[in-house]
C-alpha cells in the first residue's frame, strides 16, 4: 500500500513539474500602445518606458514643438508629476496629479517656471465624481476665478453630453454625443493627463452637436472610422467643418 502511494505521490509531482513547464513557455500576451497620432499638419508622438508606462508626449507643429514629460508614478502607475516644456521658451510648467482609488483625478496642480528652481502655483483642477458625472472645476490663482466643466456619462463607459461654464459664471457651450461604434477607442490607451483630466469614451464617437450658448449657433458634427485587425480605430474623417478633418492613428504591440 505504501509502495503504491509512493508512486502515486511521484506521479502527482511530475504532473505538476510539466504543468509549471507548459505555463513559464506560455506565450504572453501583447498590449496595444498608441505612439502617433496626426491631424492637418500635427503631429503628436507618445513614448513609453521599459516597464511600458506612458512617460512622455511630444507636440509638434511647423515652428513650434511641445515636449510632456513624466517624471514620477503612483503605484497604480499613473502619472503624478510631469514636466512641460515648449521649444524655443526658457518656461517651464510643472504638474502634479492625484488619483483616488479606481485611478480617476481627484487634483491636478500647474505650476510654472521662469527658472529651474522656483515653480509658482496658478492653476489647480479639482475632479469630482457623482454617479455617470465627471466635473472639473479649474481654479486660477492669478485671479481667483473658476472655470467648470461637466462630463456626463452613459452606462456604456461613453460620453453623452458636456457643459461648459465660464470664469464668469456664463453657461458658455454645451455638446452632445448621440452615437458611438462598439470598436476601441484610442483614448483609454492614454493617461488622463492627455486630456486634462477628464476620462476617456470606450468607443469612437460617430455623431456630435455642439452649441455655442452665447451667439446660438449649433454645429453638427459626423464622424467615419477605419480600424485596424484588433478593432482599433486608424483613421476617422470629421464631416461638418469647413474641410473635412483628418485623424489618422498608429500603433505597436508589446
Amino acid at each position: 500500500m505504501k509502495k503504491a502511494q509512493f508512486f502515486l505521490l511521484c506521479a502527482v509531482t511530475i504532473l505538476s513539474f510539466a504543468s509549471c513547464k507548459k505555463n513559464d513557455t506560455a506565450p504572453r500576451i501583447q498590449k496595444t500602445y498608441l505612439i502617433k497620432k496626426t491631424y492637418t499638419n500635427i503631429v503628436e508622438n507618445y513614448y513609453y518606458d521599459n516597464q511600458n508606462r506612458f512617460s512622455r508626449m511630444d507636440y509638434i507643429e511647423p515652428g513650434f514643438t511641445q515636449y510632456t514629460t513624466v517624471s514620477a508614478y503612483d503605484a497604480n502607475n499613473n502619472p503624478t508629476e510631469y514636466i512641460v516644456r515648449t521649444s524655443g521658451s526658457t518656461n517651464v510648467s510643472k504638474y502634479n496629479a492625484t488619483y483616488d482609488a479606481q485611478s480617476r483625478p481627484v487634483t491636478i496642480e500647474q505650476r510654472d517656471s521662469i527658472n529651474p528652481t522656483t515653480y509658482t502655483l496658478r492653476i489647480t483642477m479639482t475632479f469630482t465624481y457623482a454617479g455617470n458625472k465627471q466635473t472639473r472645476s479649474t481654479f486660477n490663482h492669478i485671479n481667483s476665478l473658476t472655470a467648470v466643466l461637466e462630463y456626463l456619462y452613459g452606462s456604456d463607459g461613453n460620453f453623452q453630453e458636456s457643459k461648459f461654464t465660464n470664469i464668469f459664471g456664463v453657461h458658455a457651450s454645451s455638446s452632445v454625443w448621440s452615437g458611438y461604434d462598439n470598436k476601441n477607442s484610442f483614448e483609454p490607451l492614454l493617461p488622463h493627463i492627455v486630456r486634462s483630466g477628464m476620462l476617456p469614451s470606450k468607443n469612437n464617437q460617430t455623431i456630435e452637436s455642439y452649441t455655442n450658448v452665447t451667439t446660438g449657433v449649433v454645429t453638427n458634427y459626423s464622424a467615419t472610422h477605419v480600424y485596424n485587425s484588433d478593432n482599433y480605430v486608424t483613421q476617422t474623417t470629421y464631416s461638418g467643418t469647413t474641410n473635412p478633418l483628418v485623424y489618422n492613428y498608429t500603433y505597436e504591440k508589446r
